[in-house]
């Protein structure tokens, strides 16, 4: 019984790493990265021109350093563009900043959809902590038998669990996720901003945004354990 349970958690785990492949989503946005917009607008000037045409003068904005760390900040309403998204005049650019802006727009409205993701994505940030150290004291505890027979599996039960809830959280996101995208688009297409022959291609970006927040929380899991992983090995 107790190895069926440790296969099924592992089954789990290889499932989630198949499904939010980082890999295929990098491939998109390095593709859309050099192909430049109609416009010839960065998605720093792009920001700029969507926050005074919706209105929202308390809207901040923050440059961060790596790829594919775009996002928007509910405490302290501030959108943070990636250097490359915030200089470069491509089409990933303004699809990226429109998706964030879409978040922006949902904080700003008051979406009962957005106020509850935000407090599940507080809650598992804190809960997700624990499923590494569950999972190896677990699996110490059950190896030794102590303190209890029972306490190691119990642990590694808890960290399958955890790890479930934190997932399904992030599943629930896509809503969230998809509005956000509509919003963006309307907003894109309403302005002019892209053409009908850009408008694929856009569509596609959008639809593949809401994938990087299940390979962040994957890989809030995963680079852990490859970290405690290299400190055994030495």
């Amino acid at each position: 019984m107790e190895v069926y349970i440790i296969l099924g958690i592992i089954i789990f785990l290889l499932l989630v790493s198949l499904f939010t492949s980082r890999t295929r989503v990098v491939k998109l946005y390095n593709k859309y990265s050099k192909v430049y917009n109609s416009k010839n607008i960065t998605g720093e000037q792009f920001a700029f021109f969507a926050r005074q045409k919706l209105g929202y003068d308390k809207l901040n904005f923050s440059l961060i350093k790596g790829k594919m760390t775009d996002c928007y900040v509910p405490k302290t309403k501030t959108l943070c563009l990636s250097e490359e998204v915030a200089h470069t005049p491509s089409i990933a650019s303004i699809a990226i900043v429109a998706h964030e802006l879409g978040h922006a727009e949902q904080h700003f409205s008051g979406s009962l959809l957005f106020k509850l993701n935000h407090f599940f994505a507080c809650l598992t940030r804190l809960t997700s902590k624990l499923i590494l150290p569950c999972l190896v004291f677990g699996l110490i505890a059950h190896i030794f038998k102590w303190p209890t027979e029972n306490l190691g599996m119990i642990l590694m039960i808890t960290s399958g669990v955890l790890f479930g809830i934190a997932v399904l959280v992030k599943l629930l996101v896509i809503p969230v996720e998809i509005n956000a995208s509509n919003r963006a688009l309307k907003f894109l297409t309403k302005n002019g901003i892209i053409t009908n022959k850009e408008l694929p291609k856009v569509k596609k970006l959008l639809r593949t945004a809401g994938r990087t927040y299940v390979v962040a929380l994957f890989d809030g899991i995963i680079i852990p354990i490859k970290k405690f992983d290299r400190k055994i090995r030495g």
